[in-house]
């Protein structure tokens, strides 16, 4: 199904259809293009359907049939709510035409409940040539797209290469219970483990302590509130950035306790993997899985020697 889908009968010469042609297509695509095509000159339709076709590369085929035809008329974008139980996927109402369209009509509807005359507002409606926002499409409009022009005209990409050469993940230590902890005061952190041998609450500088936001305190246009911070041990220098050396942590931040033990026990095994670790993928890999182990082991020695 999917060859045919593609490639079209043998011999033909002519491929089916548009939106099969880039990238590993889902079925839906030939679905709405074929929908498209057996419309009349005055015909309209409607699907409820994934939306990732308007962002993701195999949905570039779709795009830019309809892009050519303006085809598409109407947009209800569900956005992270699921509409079927029985699966997980974004999903959008889309209505087309075979006639042209000068815009598309936008709305969003994120908690599954549609307004009665969701295109009310004129400013709804998104020209055609401004939905394609770089290789993808970006359906909004209004204030929100206002501030996202904005961005680009004033702002550079965090792949910029003013900013950053790569965006990598880094190293994993799988020493979370070092690096993340709860601020519960100025100058006051609590590791993450629990239960009985739970660490106590430790005085760590603010300076070396940076806010860590992940699931559902990242939210858009609001500035996020977290309790996690990261231990942060760099330092700017004219150099670039570099690990606060082992002989300033011990130094003038004694009240880490066991944990400045862990973290200059890591800074050391880094410094002396690190030339290995840049030769050998294979010692990297060993590396990053002694760090977790080292953080580990002086955590339970610590932990012993306390109790």
């Amino acid at each position: 199904m999917a060859m045919f889908l593609r490639d079209g009968r043998a011999g033909v010469g002519v491929k089916p259809y548009a939106s099969t042609q880039t990238g590993n297509f889902d079925l839906y695509l030939p679905f709405i293009e074929k929908g498209i095509a057996l419309l009349n000159d005055e015909g309209r339709l409607g699907y409820i359907a994934p939306s990732l076709w308007t962002t993701n590369e195999y949905g570039e085929g779709l795009r830019k049939l309809i892009a050519a035809g303006r085809n598409l008329d109407r947009w209800i974008d569900f956005k992270a709510y699921q509409v079927f139980e029985e699966s997980t996927t974004y999903t959008a109402l889309q209505f087309f035409t075979k006639r042209p369209n000068d815009a598309i009509r936008v709305a969003d509807a994120p908690t599954g409940e549609i307004p009665d005359d969701p295109w009310a507002d004129a400013g709804r409606a998104l020209s055609y040539g401004r939905e394609a926002f770089g290789e993808r499409w970006l359906l909004l409009t209004g204030e929100e797209r206002a501030l996202i022009d904005r961005f680009y005209e004033r702002c550079k990409r965090l792949d910029n290469p003013a900013h950053t050469k790569q965006i990598f993940q880094g190293l994993i230590t799988s020493a979370d219970a070092i690096y993340h902890l709860t601020r519960i005061g100025p100058g006051r952190y609590v590791c993450t483990p629990s239960g009985n041998n739970a660490a106590p609450p430790y005085e760590i500088e603010d300076a070396l302590m940076k806010p860590l936001v992940s699931g559902a305190e990242a939210k858009r246009y609001v500035e996020p509130i977290t309790e996690t911070y990261l231990l942060f041990p760099y330092q700017l220098d004219p150099g670039g950035v570099s690990l606060i050396d082992t002989a300033t942590m011990r130094a003038p931040i004694q009240r880490l306790g066991p944990i400045s033990h862990a973290i200059a026990t890591i800074f050391d095994f880094v410094k002396r993997n690190v030339i290995a670790m840049a030769a050998s993928p294979r010692h990297l890999s060993m590396t990053l899985s002694g760090i977790g182990s080292v953080v580990t082991k002086t955590w339970i020695s610590r932990r012993l020697l306390s109790s």
